[in-house]
């Protein structure tokens, strides 16, 4: 790689940015750091010293597409970009571009648990043009990132499967997401368009926007052989919309002017009538920041932090769930397939890496499977001989096993001694499992066995998700337990069952992070506990509600899902209903408000998710 650096400033010495004398007794505002023009964020803030600007280095460098490779023993990183790598050793004043030496004024640091090298050894090793705002305090960063590629596969929602054909990289084979845009009503309209632009075996450059998110994937601009960049063809032509989500990629201001002209002009998908009747929904389940729908026919659709518009991943599904960062799904055949990150062993093959899919991908050894449960990343499958299967975080003991800080994390699936299980509900505190002989059990922090919880007797349904637990009875009565569980009843913690007064006829309960849910057999529904984020879907908004109280003006209720500060309502008459906090727009593309301006969107109102999957696909 051909090394050019432009210096735009007076002065730039090896070892960063001289800093005026004049500023050294005041107390600076924090630097603000851009790469090609996109603003990033950190834990912790670039550091001056010395005459040179410090940064994070993980976070910039991988967000200019180079690999990184750290030695905690040695404190030594390898970073390696195209044909060029830089490594250096915190402390030291000398750093290495593949055979030269680099010299630091400053040498670099770890701050916070995150390593600090001078912004111009990145500038220097990786031929970066950086420029200094002395008014703003603000250091830009540019860098050309682009890749001659092979499309390998294009894949629904947005996301490409390419081989790099040149580089370093060579024969290197990713999955990156198309930068700045998103479908315009579900993940499988445009994905055969795409397709007869960029055949498999197709050779494209691609340019890297800003840096991989936090499924470790990178947003890509795609530039066709004739030069013309695809992401905006594909909004010019009304076959793609402005991302509401990936507002941070920078391309808004070049992409809202074409999408306004295709909608205008009734372009493409935009000529589209999409018709609001319900869709047959068989099974729903919501967490902070997915939503996964199940209908009758058995396709699995989400939408959230991997795919910003319903995209179906699996068919022949029964039921699936979504936790933080991944998913669980079970197919008919008893099979259990997974998606998302292996950070806590989700995929169950005896590893454990920050690694993610947005790909379902089977675990394997598991058969016959009736039943799935994944919460506070704890999994769990019970077989149709009532065997439970489990791994993840054994934190607190979830996973049957005595909680040892040493062995959280199970890596792959392994088979419990708990017998006759109908359903298992892991929560953070402890982890619930319901037998078929109707008795409710609970683990323990501190031993390998199950606790009966002796007061419950005929109950049919169990649900437990942070520190509090609810059980439906079969004559129609609802009990709570838990740290949390003075909601409904009265009291602080209630390590033993009690009965939630006011309800009775109830067929279904669900339990949030700080709220629970309960429908009777008119199709009534009942919401208690936290209600900060409006996620009781009561007209009351704020405060906590003690004791259950009927949502008004609601049609019949078929299935009601608490999530962690959100609920998903499905009625009767097949419309899906939404309320709470808006991460990743799951709910709605408006929000009402974004309460502590830290991205989290909050939607408060009840409001409908317009789907209609059988006209979409």
């Amino acid at each position: 790689m051909k090394i050019r650096i432009f210096f735009l400033v007076l002065f730039l010495l090896i070892g960063g940015f001289p800093i005026p004398e004049s500023q050294a007794s005041e107390i600076p505002p924090p630097i603000s750091v851009l790469l090609n023009g996109k603003p990033l964020g950190f834990e912790t803030s670039p550091i001056e010293d010395n005459g040179s600007i410090l940064v994070p280095m993980r976070s910039i460098l991988e967000g200019m597409g180079a690999e990184i490779q750290w030695t905690p023993e040695t404190q030594t990183v390898a970073a390696q970009l195209d044909d060029t790598k830089l490594m250096y050793t915190i402390g030291e004043t000398v750093a290495y571009q593949n055979r030269d030496k680099l010299q630091l004024v400053t040498p670099g640091r770890i701050v916070g648990g995150a390593t600090f090298i001078p912004v111009s050894l990145i500038a220097e090793a990786m031929g970066a043009n950086l420029e200094w705002n002395e008014a703003s305090r603000t250091l830009s960063i540019e860098y050309l990132m682009r890749h001659n590629i092979r499309v390998e596969q294009v894949l629904d929602g947005m996301y490409l499967s390419i081989r790099y054909i040149d580089g370093t990289k060579e024969g290197t084979e990713e999955t990156v997401r198309f930068a700045g845009i998103s479908p315009i009503h579900n993940g499988q309209e445009i994905t055969g368009y795409i397709r007869s632009l960029l055949p498999k075996g197709a050779e494209v450059s691609i340019e890297i926007v800003g840096l991989r998110d936090r499924n470790k994937n990178l947003h890509v601009n795609v530039y066709l052989q004739d030069g013309i960049i695809l992401n905006e063809k594909l909004v010019e032509e009304g076959y793609a919309a402005t991302s509401l989500d990936l507002q941070n990629d920078g391309l808004a201001s070049t992409l809202n002017p074409l999408q306004a002209d295709a909608i205008q002009k009734n372009k493409g998908l935009w000529a589209m009538q999409v018709t609001t009747s319900p869709a047959s929904i068989h099974k729903i389940n919501i967490y902070t920041t997915d939503v996964v729908v199940v209908t009758d026919e058995g396709e699995l659709w989400t939408w959230g932090q991997f795919y910003e518009k319903p995209t179906r991943i699996l068919q022949d599904v029964v039921d699936a769930q979504v936790d933080s960062d991944a998913g669980i799904a079970l197919k008919k055949d008893g099979t259990v397939w997974v998606w998302g990150f292996n950070n806590a062993g989700l995929w169950g093959i005896g590893e454990q890496k920050y690694e993610t899919t947005v790909l379902p991908r089977q675990v394997e050894g598991l058969q016959d499977i009736v039943s799935i449960a994944i919460q506070h990343s704890s999994i769990f499958a019970v077989d149709r001989e009532g065997s439970v299967f489990a791994w993840g975080s054994n934190y607190k003991g979830r996973l049957g096993q005595t909680y040892k800080m040493s062995e959280i994390i199970y890596k792959k699936p392994y088979q419990t001694p708990w017998v006759n299980v109908r359903s298992v509900s892991p929560g953070f505190e402890f982890t619930v499992v319901l037998k078929n002989d109707g008795t409710v059990w609970q683990t323990q922090p501190t031993k390998s066995v199950l606790k009966q919880l002796s007061s419950l007797k005929d109950i049919i349904a169990v649900s437990n998700h942070n520190n509090f637990a609810v059980a439906l009875q079969k004559d129609g009565t609802v009990w709570t337990w838990g740290v949390k569980s003075f909601f409904g009843v009265g009291n602080a913690e209630n390590p033993e069952p009690k009965r939630v007064e006011g309800l009775s006829n109830i067929i279904q309960v669900d339990a949030g992070h700080d709220h629970a849910q309960a429908v009777d057999r008119d199709g009534n529904l009942f919401s208690w506990g936290d209600n900060e984020y409006g996620q009781l879907g009561s007209v009351v908004f704020g405060d906590s509600i003690a004791q259950p109280t009927l949502v008004p003006n609601l049609p019949p209720v078929k299935l009601v899902e608490a999530g962690r500060r959100q609920s998903l309502i499905l009625m009767q008459d097949g419309t899906l209903w939404g309320v709470g906090a808006n991460a990743h727009y799951i709910l709605s593309s408006q929000t009402l408000r974004d309460r502590y301006e830290n991205k989290v969107l909050y939607q408060n109102k009840l409001t409908q998710i317009n789907l209609n999957l059988k006209s979409l696909r």
